[in-house]
């Protein structure tokens, strides 16, 4: 029997090396993840309930009502992240402090669940026109009172909530 030499022995090592340079971008590309859906407030909008011309839904958020200035919100959506198609977070801002809550998103419900509290729930719709994506989402809002605003220190908050949509552009993080 004829013992291996050196170069023979050393050649299998390295075709086994190769091997595993070739395969190490199979490896990785098969564990990519998507890239986010960052979405950021680009207006927001009155809900028009069905007293106002909704229809028999609760609320409409196809049909938008008048548009709110931003600084008459005490606390509004600065962001949201779809992690995938299902599941993401809100950036909670413009009030006392800023937080976040995690959502899971049914694009067939039309509706974002807090993942805390599911019986929580709130309308929204992603829209793409091929070229661009966007979100509008339902929140409750608290309004500054008389036209002040929060900015300037001078808002009065109002007693009673009101469903508010955010119309927000997205774009790939």
């Amino acid at each position: 029997m004829k013992k291996p030499t050196r170069a023979s022995a050393c050649s299998h090592r390295l075709s086994r090396w190769w091997t595993w340079v070739a395969l190490v971008p199979l490896l990785g590309g098969g564990c990519n993840k998507p890239p986010n859906l960052v979405c950021r407030p680009a207006a927001f909008y009155q809900v028009l309930d069905p007293n106002q011309g909704a229809g028999a839904a609760r609320l409409n958020i196809e049909r938008l009502g008048p548009e709110v200035k931003e600084t008459r919100i005490f606390r509004i959506p600065t962001s949201i992240t779809l992690k995938s198609n299902k599941y993401g977070r809100v950036f909670w801002g413009g009030g006392d402090f800023n937080f976040w809550t995690d959502l899971i998103y049914s694009p067939v419900e039309g509706l974002a669940r807090n993942v805390d509290d599911p019986s929580d729930a709130t309308p929204m719709r992603r829209f793409s026109d091929g070229m661009s994506e966007h979100v509008r989402f339902v929140f409750l809002a608290t309004l500054c009172r008389n036209g002040g605003e929060r900015r300037w220190g001078m808002c009065e908050l109002d007693e009673h909530q009101v469903f508010m949509v955010a119309d927000m552009n997205c774009e790939r993080d």
